[in-house]
């Protein structure tokens, strides 16, 4: 049986007076990409020629891609075949056909984040500088994902649509499909899986895992068995947690998160052969001293969810939308944090966080203290500094300041929960 809800709850509603901003910004985005930046393929092109590898019957792991060739194919293998139809296209068609999808889920992705909130504060002006305001604040990360063409959006979009259609709708079976779909992509949205399982929603959860199972099994109907189960098997391999470069996260200069955090502030050889020539680290520690001090870490940000999923509320999904967002935003804030190998267009997951922030600030901000505004105008600042100065973009990614940005935005969002929203005076 599922978890008794509140019908009134996460419902879709049109966009109101949020349509124009919702409007300009889809245009803008089709401008830019879609005719400015209409020859980009981006990484995209690694994911084409993996799946043309693929089809070919040939090993899509342990080799490089790109041009040049720098980058492994972290993908799955079914992601790998569901994009095979359009690596028989002619580039830049593939991209712009990709961007544009992303366009029509980045405006469903908002439309979902919008059903969270009390539909009567978001009427009028106010409502649609707010919506104009919470993308502003994700400016750099929105762009990053269009520029180099990647999937995050998609991913993000799995998990909202996927609980939303589960938890709101009770439609068990597309709302699994959807997570499923997410999750054989690029294994991200597996965290909803623990939280619905935390909510009570078990049919759910081991429904969707069947189907990542079966999602596994499905390029066999193509390429044949063993060759998926290969591929398969060096896919998990790739993805393990527990590989050296996994664990240490330094493998590229442009990663975030608190593996590579961790690492360079408590190794002083760590790096690759792009790394500054700058001191980051405070402390020199034995290898094995810093995993565990990256596993303790992540353990302790994943343990904090407990926090915000409140135990005595376990196996029942009862409260309000407003705090369901809530927890969902810690939830997939911590997301890049913990998973390796994330780079900076990873962290649109962080969305649901900064709209959740944006929504408090305006319509409960003055009781907010001026510390507290002033923080998450720096938090905003540190988001969007590739973006405000780019220029020096080698040094964030160096002192890992995207991934600073994220813990700061935890903290703030631990100690701005729901009870402290206030009618507008």
């Amino acid at each position: 049986m599922l978890p008794s809800v509140n019908p009134n709850q996460l419902t879709i509603r049109p966009f109101s007076h949020t349509q124009k901003v919702l409007g300009g910004l889809a245009f803008a985005l089709g401008v830019v990409f879609l005719l400015g930046e209409y020859e980009r393929v981006g990484d995209l092109r690694i994911y084409l020629a993996a799946a043309g590898d693929f089809l070919d019957g040939k090993p899509i792991y342990g080799g490089l891609y790109g041009e040049p060739a720098l980058f492994p194919y972290m993908g799955s293998p079914t992601l790998a075949l569901l994009l095979s139809p359009l690596s028989f296209l002619s580039l830049p068609w593939p991209a712009l056909i990709w961007k544009l999808l992303n366009i029509l889920l980045l405006m469903r992705i908002w439309q979902l984040i919008l059903a969270y909130f009390p539909a009567d504060r978001l009427e009028g002006t106010l409502g649609a500088t707010f919506s104009g305001a919470s993308f502003l604040a994700m400016a750099f990360l929105i762009y990053l994902n269009f520029h180099v063409v990647q999937f995050s959006i998609l991913l993000l979009f799995s998990i909202l649509e996927g609980l939303y259609r589960i938890q709101a709708r009770q439609q068990v079976l597309s709302g699994a499909l959807v997570l499923s779909l997410g999750i054989i992509c690029k294994v991200i949205p597996l965290v909803a899986l623990p939280y619905l399982a935390y909510r009570g929603y078990f049919k759910a959860a081991l429904l969707s895992a069947g189907m990542v199972l079966a999602w596994m099994a499905f390029p066999a109907m193509v390429v044949g068995w063993e060759y998926t189960w290969a591929q398969n098997l060096a896919w998990l391999q790739t993805i393990n947690p527990a590989l050296e470069d996994n664990v240490f996260d330094v493998s590229t200069r442009s990663i975030h998160g608190i593996g590579a955090l961790v690492a360079t502030l408590t190794k002083a050889d760590i790096g690759n052969p792009f790394t500054l020539d700058i001191r980051r680290h405070v402390v020199d520690l034995p290898a094995s001293v810093v995993v565990g001090l990256i596993t303790l870490t992540k353990a302790g940000l994943i343990g904090m969810s407990l926090y915000f999923l409140q135990w005595k509320s376990r196996f029942s999904d009862h409260r309000d939308q407003m705090r369901q967002l809530w927890e969902l935003s810690y939830i997939l804030a911590i997301t890049p944090l913990v998973f390796p190998q994330q780079r900076s267009y990873g962290f649109i997951l962080l969305f649901p966080a900064v709209a959740y922030l944006m929504y408090q600030l305006f319509f409960s901000g003055y009781s907010w203290q001026k510390g507290r505004k002033a923080l998450f105008v720096l938090i905003l600042i540190l988001l969007n500094l590739e973006l405000i100065l780019g220029h020096f973009r080698e040094y964030y990614w160096h002192f890992k300041t995207l991934t600073y940005a994220s813990l700061m935005l935890l903290g703030l969002l631990a100690y701005t929960p729901p009870s402290q929203t206030a009618k507008s005076p």
